[in-house]
Order: C-alpha cells, then structure tokens, then sequence
C-alpha cells in the first residue's frame, strides 16, 4: 500500500506512458508480495521457538515441526530471487532504496526482544514502499516521500499495536515486548494521539505535493475510521483485535483513492 500511495502521489502518470505506469504497479504489488513473505519467513526463523509456546502461532510450520530449517532457507532464497528481478527494472534511486530495505526486513524479528517499541521498528520497514516508490517513479527523493513514510509508520503503529494485543498474556510470560504490554490500559488514548500525528504527517505530504481537496476528505475520513475503531475496541478480546487489524486495510484503500482523486 505505502507503495501505491508513493507512486500515486509523485504523480506517475506525468512521468510514464499508462502502459509503463501498469506494468510499475504489476512490479511493485508483486514486490511487496515476495518481499513481505521473505520478511515471513525470516521472522518465522527467528521466532521458532518462541512461535512453539504462544497459542496462536504453535501451528505454524517451523514451530511444530512439520516445516525444516534448510526448506524454509530455499523458499526465503527463491522469493529473494523473484525479488531480485524486480529489483533490476528499478531507477538508480529505488536500487540503492531496496538494497538499504533488507536490513530493516532481517532485524525487525529481534526488535520484540531488545525494544518496547518494536511496532515503531515494524513501521520504519513496512512503509520503506513509500520511499521506493516515490524514487522508482523520480529517481529521486523528496520531502513528500518523507512526509507519506512517516504517517505511514504511525499508521503502521495504531494497527500492529492492536494486532498485539492478541499474543500480550504470552508475550509477557516469553519475556517479549510489544507496544501492547508498554502501553496496556493507556493504549485507546495514546493510538487516539497516534492518529491524530498520522493524519498531520499524511496532510503535509499532501500540502508539499499540491494535492487537491479530495484527499484531505480521504484523509479526514481515515483518522475518522481509526479513531471510530479504537473508541469502540475491547482490546481483551483477541476476536475483535484481529478483526480491527484487519479492517485497517480499508483505511490503506480510502487513502490511496484520495490521491488519485487529489
């Protein structure tokens, strides 16, 4: 989505013919799909033995065996490959972006164990798309890239932080951290305060990017929806946490939808 957001909104379609422009959003979704699962794996390599004693991770293959070690190290090898091909059709700029991405992708697994912010951590990595994105359309970086990546990791932190909130009677009996376990009662208010930075950072990309005012009404109507959805959340209840992170895809949408109307 950060991908999408970027490349809408360093208007691609001024840079590229439509058809370069579709086959830059085939790259870039396919992308985001391999690198997100190569981020899987690795997190799932990390995590095995942690994975093995928290009720809703058990099940997954390399913490109960069903899946070995050396397998998941060829399937993490094949989607670098694929990644890698994408990678060659990309500017000078966004290269040397997607080299700079594979740390953050490798190290944010550790972050649950050494930080209590690790949902800040996951935010730099999985909005990195919003720079990439912006340099493989302009080969360049600007300041609205910077603006759309850091409402982006605040975006990040309000659904992550309600993801963990599911796996925080485990996480704090393995001794892991998570913005769930640091923030506990506190955590509605502070998401609120969240939001309410996330919407400032998106809205100055915007303002830098001259978008018109069909974004803002996106942008309105998406801190709306988050801070609807905070308000009313029981965040005990593992059911409507997962249901909450899921539904954040739809504020992702609302937002990309107003750059292209903007």
């Amino acid at each position: 989505m950060p991908c999408l957001w970027a490349m809408a909104m360093a208007d691609i379609l001024s840079h590229y013919s439509i058809v370069y422009t579709l086959f830059l959003h085939i790259l870039f979704v396919f992308g985001a799909i391999f690198m997100r699962a190569a981020g899987c794996v690795i997190n799932d390599l990390w995590d095995k033995n942690f994975d093995a004693k928290v009720e809703r991770t058990k099940n997954r293959p390399l913490a109960a065996g069903t899946l070995k070690i050396w397998q998941a190290v060829v399937f993490l090898f094949i989607l670098l490959l694929l990644s890698f091909f994408i990678f060659l059709a990309l500017t000078p700029m966004a290269k040397i972006l997607a080299i700079f991405s594979l740390l953050p992708v490798s190290l944010y697994p550790l972050a649950k164990r050494v930080t209590h912010w690790p949902q800040l951590v996951l935010g730099f990595t999985f909005n990195w798309g919003a720079l990439l994105g912006w340099a493989a359309v302009t080969n360049s970086l600007q300041w609205p890239a910077f603006w759309l990546w850091m409402g982006g990791i605040f975006w990040t932190m309000i659904y992550d932080t309600i993801y963990a909130h599911q796996d925080k009677i485990d996480d704090a009996k393995l001794g892991l951290k998570s913005t769930a376990l640091t923030l506990g009662d506190k955590t509605q208010a502070t998401a609120l305060f969240i939001t309410l930075w996330m919407g400032i950072f998106f809205s100055i990309a915007g303002i830098l990017s001259s978008m018109a005012w069909p974004y803002y009404m996106a942008l309105f109507l998406m801190v709306l929806f988050h801070a609807y959805q905070l308000i009313k959340l029981d965040i005990d209840n593992p059911v409507e946490c997962l249901t909450a992170f899921k539904q954040s895809r739809y504020a992702g949408w609302l937002l990309l939808l107003g750059i292209w109307l903007g």
